[in-house]
């Protein structure tokens, strides 16, 4: 899938205009191309970690962070459960 596609299909889950899928186990939040991943890890290098804490804790500065919007499938508001 191209990175517009992933783009455009995160967008469209937000609108609610196409269903979001995840695992039973995990809600999925964001849908972020291969592209984009390469850059958000040089500004969050703690998502290559191995240790699952930083990891973590990068995840959770990622999501906090604008940079994060426009590969969010729900919109925070939603995610916050305020629907």
């Amino acid at each position: 899938m191209s990175r517009e596609q992933v783009l455009r299909e995160a967008q469209l889950s937000r609108e609610g205009r196409v269903p979001t899928k995840h695992a039973p186990f995990a809600e999925h939040t964001l849908r972020i191309p291969v592209e984009d991943w390469r850059a958000l890890t040089l500004l969050f290098p703690g998502l290559l970690s191995k240790d699952h804490a930083e990891y973590e804790a990068a995840m959770k500065r990622l999501h906090e962070s604008p940079l994060a919007d426009p590969y969010r499938v729900r919109t925070r508001r939603a995610q916050l459960g305020h629907l």
